[in-house]
């Protein structure tokens, strides 16, 4: 006979993100309303200027594997725990680097403290659910959502220089990355010149990467040689549709039809 646990009545939930150069996973047991109220003088649930473990059972854990910032506020790689004080404008945050099981809240341990808008949302949410959202190269954002309350928070993190001296180490090695260091100097490195540059070797050894004419036909419109661009954009229409690829056969339909 199979013996059943009953589960949770706020199962957890971990989401792990890449971001940057790292990642960002978040652990926290997501309880629900069930009629009860929330964010309220005297609700049942996180009642306003109260601390609150932002989630049920143990504590919200938030994990940055490579270094980023809040507020200006350098975080190092590691664990940390979330905890709010939720009020009716402002919500308190707060990264807290003591004990991480049972939801105790240490002040001397406290990492930062930041003030966050409360905004609001015409569609409730039943259970409480912390996503991740406007996922750049160097910024995101964490959103907590409950009832017809939303609060976001922005992470950044830095990654131009690291690449940089990455590339132009590998660059100045025998097996030279062309085309991922053309898509960082197109893309992040400010520096057209030498994205065009490295994505022409690139097709000198794969001609028929419609992926890199694409990115070649990117380039050129960038730096404003609108003739070169609509001719890359023309090799990329020829080589997708040669492979198969209707995607970027899209795009290069596409960078065709803005060239116009």
């Amino acid at each position: 006979m199979t013996l059943f646990t009953l589960p949770s009545a706020s199962p957890k939930q971990t989401l792990v993100q890449d971001f940057g150069l790292g990642k960002i996973s978040i652990t926290y047991s997501r309880p629900s309303l069930r009629g009860r109220t929330v964010f309220g003088e005297n609700s049942l649930l996180a009642p306003l200027n109260l601390m609150w473990r932002t989630g049920a059972d143990a504590c919200t854990l938030i994990t940055f594997s490579d270094y980023v910032s809040i507020h200006n506020i350098a975080i190092e790689p590691g664990t940390y725990s979330l905890f709010s004080i939720p009020g009716a404008t402002n919500w308190e945050l707060i990264l807290n680097k003591g004990d991480k099981s049972i939801g105790a809240y240490n002040k001397e341990e406290d990492l930062i403290r930041f003030s966050v808008p409360v905004t609001h949302s015409e569609t409730p949410t039943e259970t409480f659910t912390i996503n991740l959202q406007h996922i750049s190269y160097e910024s995101c954002s964490i959103q907590l959502a409950w009832a017809h309350v939303v609060i976001s928070f922005t992470i950044n993190t830095d990654i131009v220089e690291r690449l940089k001296s990455s590339y132009e180490a590998q660059l100045a090695s025998e097996n030279k990355p062309h085309f991922p260091a053309a898509n960082f100097y197109h893309l992040l490195g400010n520096d057209n010149a030498r994205a065009l540059d490295n994505v022409e070797k690139a097709l000198a050894t794969n001609p028929e990467a419609y992926y890199m004419h694409y990115l070649k036909s990117l380039i050129e419109a960038s730096i404003g040689n609108k003739e070169a661009a609509v001719e890359s954009a023309h090799k990329t229409l020829v080589t997708a549709i040669a492979a198969n690829s209707n995607d970027y056969k899209r795009l290069a339909e596409n960078m065709l039809l803005k060239l116009s």
